[in-house]
């Protein structure tokens, strides 16, 4: 004898839920994971989206705080331009303009990770100062 049809929906359907049930806690998992590895790092990563006048553009900013640099403060990344606080004058913060902010990030935090794990030779200062001598980094006037 043939089941149902809806035996065979709810099987069906079951056995999709519990598929997607695993995998969900498998990416959750990974998420929380990875989030874990950043707070060990001390690593602060802050997201802020603000309006820009009346239309629908927004500016993401991202900025990095409490870095393992005895040289760098801080980066803060904003549309297209990046700015960097120096250790030896917090007060002052440097203007670049960055034409590929996303790869520039991309490498930012591949070094960051790299310094915090200790499986980069170059500081975040010198990552910083290359950027600039390889004009990815081109100060404001």
């Amino acid at each position: 004898m043939l089941p149902r049809h809806s035996e065979v929906f709810h099987n069906f359907h079951n056995l999709w839920k519990t598929q997607i049930l695993k995998k969900t806690k498998k990416r959750l998992f990974e998420f929380f994971e990875k989030m874990r590895n950043l707070r060990n790092l001390k690593i602060e990563i802050f997201e802020i989206s603000y309006p820009l006048n009346f239309n629908k553009t927004q500016i993401m900013t991202k900025t990095y705080e409490n870095l393992n640099s005895s040289a760098i403060n801080s980066v803060i990344i904003e549309d297209n331009v990046v700015k960097v606080v120096y250790q030896s004058n917090i007060d002052k913060v440097y203007e670049f303009n960055c034409e590929n902010v996303e790869e520039f990030e991309q490498n930012l935090s591949e070094q960051l990770i790299g310094v915090e794990l200790q499986q980069s030779e170059v500081s975040v200062g010198r990552f910083i100062n290359q950027q600039i001598k390889d004009k990815v980094l081109v100060e404001s006037k």
